[in-house]
């Protein structure tokens, strides 16, 4: 397999005019940061709880709904053509410290993403996890996943 980037592997280049508009969007770090998203993930999931009595009937209670989980995955570029070294790793940490839900402030305005057919349930998002792993090493091609919770829709 040819060698694409033989002197400084790990470089991504930017082309303009390029695939078009990203699907997914999320307050303060897409689309024009140098992250490649290559899969996100969204779950809800309903808080009932079932009572069987005698006679064989259930009784559903209804509790509302607990919080979403998002997930976010893709490749971090490890320097931009002309960029510094660990460029894209400082814009994902950054991120992370200014938005992380551990923070009071972050909690009372929570972060807004835009997911193809999601619109309506991703309104209020908290950021709990970032992780970067390596791909790729010695190409310098390194993974990340970002997880958020998100509130129910109607507040639960």
């Amino acid at each position: 397999m040819p060698s694409l980037f033989p002197s400084d592997p790990g470089t991504y280049a930017k082309i303009d005019g390029g695939s078009g508009a990203a699907l997914i969007e999320i307050d303060g770090i897409l689309p024009e940061d140098s992250l490649i998203v290559t899969k996100y993930s969204f779950s809800q999931k309903a808080r009932v709880q079932y009572k069987p009595v005698l006679g064989g009937d259930i009784f559903v209670y209804p509790l509302g709904n607990e919080m979403g989980v998002v997930q976010v995955s893709g490749i971090v570029a490890f320097k931009m053509c002309g960029g510094d070294a660990g460029g894209g790793f400082t814009k994902l940490a950054q991120f992370f410290e200014d938005n992380k839900a551990s923070t009071v402030q972050n909690v009372t305005s929570p972060i807004s993403m835009t997911l193809p057919g999601l619109s309506n349930f991703t309104e209020k998002c908290y950021l709990e996890v970032l992780s970067i792993t390596g791909v790729d090493p010695k190409n310098r091609v390194f993974g990340f996943d970002l997880l958020f919770k998100v509130a129910p829709k109607g507040g639960g």
